[in-house]
C-alpha cells in the first residue's frame, strides 16, 4: 500500500496529466468538485491524510501493476540519462533516481 505522501504525489501527477475527472472523484469521494479541486491545487488539504489513499485507489493507482510499470519506466529514463548526458548534475540526480527506485522494485532484468 502506497504511503499517503506517496499518493498524494502520484494523484497529483495523474491530474496534472487530465486524467481525472474531478466531478466523479467529487461524488466518490462525499465532497464537493470544489473540495476535490482545492486539494489537487494545494488549496487546502483534506481534513484526514487517508483521503490521498482513497483517492489513489479509486483513479487505480494503487495497484502494484501500475506502480511497478511506472517505476521501471522511470528506471529505464533515468539509465538513459546516465548514458547519454554530459551534465554532471543530471547525472547525479538520475543515479539519485535510480537508488531510490531500486530500494522499492528490485531490479530484474
Amino acid at each position: 500500500m502506497l504511503s499517503s505522501a506517496d499518493a498524494k504525489r502520484m494523484v497529483k501527477g495523474y491530474a496534472e496529466r487530465g486524467r481525472v475527472n474531478i466531478t466523479w472523484l467529487a461524488g466518490k469521494m462525499g465532497v464537493s468538485r470544489q473540495t476535490i479541486h482545492g486539494w489537487l491545487n494545494g488549496q487546502h488539504e483534506p481534513a484526514s491524510d487517508d483521503a490521498w489513499t482513497q483517492i489513489a485507489d479509486l483513479l487505480g493507482l494503487q495497484t502494484p501493476a501500475y506502480s511497478t510499470e511506472f517505476m521501471e519506466t522511470a528506471r529505464e529514463f533515468a539509465l538513459a540519462v546516465l548514458v547519454k548526458s554530459d551534465d554532471p548534475d543530471l547525472k547525479s540526480q538520475a543515479a539519485m533516481l535510480i537508488r531510490e527506485i531500486s530500494k522499492k522494485v528490485p531490479y530484474t532484468p
